[in-house]
């Protein structure tokens, strides 16, 4: 089933829950059991790289800190580009981990694009699907840059990238300029 496999989740701008405003989710796995996703616009707060630093026993000089995935507590997770660590495909050549032996292969070989996450998003049954019903999340196609993008201002272009999604399947609009009041 997993429909929303690989793709964003993004906040409304009425999201009135503080764990999610201007966030950006994309979905790991979404079965009938429910769903679960990471928050991709997030760095944690400093403290989580300590436990980097011990779940890899070294200091992570130049690498990056680990996400605040979101409000669920869980094992530190990687989404990365290393085929051979896999554990679940996200989109053609993304790949989602939480196998403590594999992340810390990915961290320690820094061969591949990663990005790590401490916690995790976490939907029931139907719940997510109500979610979106209730106008609380947008959805929009994900890309591994983006997924993997450390620059602020994720938030903005997915936002407009779901809105243009949704007002050309709505108005059947073929094309809708990135600045229309250029026009």
């Amino acid at each position: 089933m997993d429909f929303l496999l690989g793709r964003f989740l993004v906040a409304a701008s009425q999201q009135f829950d503080p764990n999610f405003l201007q966030a950006v989710v994309l979905v790991v796995r979404h079965v009938p059991q429910g769903a679960f996703g990471v928050v991709v616009n997030c760095p944690a707060a400093e403290n989580g790289g300590l436990y980097w630093q011990r779940m890899t026993r070294r200091r992570h000089l130049g690498q990056p800190p680990p996400h605040w995935g979101g409000p669920v507590a869980g094992p530190l997770m990687a989404l990365h580009t290393d085929a051979s660590l896999a554990e679940i495909d996200v989109l053609p050549d993304l790949y989602f981990t939480a196998r403590q032996e594999h992340i810390a292969r990915v961290i320690c070989e820094n061969q591949h694009p990663y990005k790590t996450f401490l916690g995790y998003a976490g939907w029931g049954p139907c719940q997510l699907e109500h979610e979106i019903a209730r106008g609380v999340w947008r959805t929009a196609p994900a890309s591994v840059v983006q997924a993997l993008s450390q620059r602020e201002g994720l938030w903005y272009d997915v936002h407009r990238q779901a809105l243009a999604s949704a007002a050309s399947f709505l108005y059947r609009v073929k094309h809708i300029p990135p600045d229309p009041s250029v026009n």
